[in-house]
């Protein structure tokens, strides 16, 4: 078994806006869905680094794994 941790971060300013914990078994594939984002807690008008709506996620798994991303 292995950990994920997902985090959902703005692109501005890598404020954490959302993140999740998950169990994976070996060899499964998993989706991870239902990531929120309160569009009143904009932390970055107008910074100037990205658009007030980029987004990422970052994933770090405990175990040997790989993410795709799309």
């Amino acid at each position: 078994m292995g950990t994920a941790h997902l985090e959902f971060r703005a692109g501005c300013d890598d404020a954490l806006l959302s993140e999740r914990f998950l169990t994976i078994a070996p060899g499964s594939v998993i989706q991870a869905q239902g990531f929120t984002d309160d569009p009143l807690a904009k932390s970055c008008f107008g910074s100037g680094l990205t658009t007030d709506f980029t987004r990422y996620i970052v994933v770090t798994v405990d175990q040997p794994s790989f993410s795709p991303m799309s």
